[in-house]
């Protein structure tokens, strides 16, 4: 039983979203102003939603000023545009703790691969990728690439991108709790049907 479902929360938490330590790369789809902690301790902060997941990131001062810096002052330009999450060790209220930052740098724009019923030009189509709602993604989407080279980035670890584009051409809009055995299904077949062909 993995003990973080059993306290669920709405917003990224670097202790529960990040199995590995992997980075996320995520398009930002909205920015809200909302009302975060309990009772006497609860205040306004910025929220951003994303499109791959569900989750808000809650923005302190230091995650913003990167933002800031790459993408602009002004929050309605970040709509569309992507940044990339990890996980590092902070300074929190005079200890040290593992805390969620946004890289430096804008993530590369990757291609999508290219799918069945293509032009034959060897130019690759758009896929609309598949849009994470479960943290139960993260640690199968490790054992796919594990057993499935293709679906492997550079450093060995699961490519998102490329898994969340295939279950796209494969009709998934979405991956949820109640369709992530289906998804996994419907990749594993397409991926064994890639090697058989």
């Amino acid at each position: 039983m993995n003990i973080n479902q059993e306290f669920p929360s709405k917003y990224l938490k670097s202790d529960a979203d990040f199995p590995g330590d992997e980075d996320l790369i995520l398009t930002i789809r909205d920015v809200k102003i909302e009302n975060v902690g309990q009772e006497e301790e609860h205040e306004t902060k910025p929220i951003i939603y994303f499109d791959e997941v569900k989750k808000g990131l809650v923005l302190n001062v230091t995650n913003k000023n990167t933002i800031v810096g790459l993408h602009g002052i002004e929050t309605d330009n970040w709509i569309g545009k992507k940044i990339t999450l990890y996980v590092t060790e902070v300074e929190f209220k005079g200890k040290m703790t593992l805390g969620i930052r946004v890289r430096l740098r804008a993530p590369k724009a990757q291609a999508q691969p290219a799918g069945n019923g293509g032009n034959g030009t060897g130019q690759e189509r758009k896929v609309r990728q598949a849009v994470v709602k479960t943290a139960a993604w993260f640690p199968i989407a490790e054992e796919l690439a594990a057993s499935y080279p293709q679906y492997q980035d550079a450093s060995g670890k699961a490519d998102h991108q490329h898994l969340w584009a295939t279950a796209g051409s494969l009709g998934v809009s979405e991956i949820t709790d109640a369709n992530l055995d289906d998804v996994v299904n419907k990749i594993v077949v397409h991926a064994a049907s890639k090697a058989t062909a």
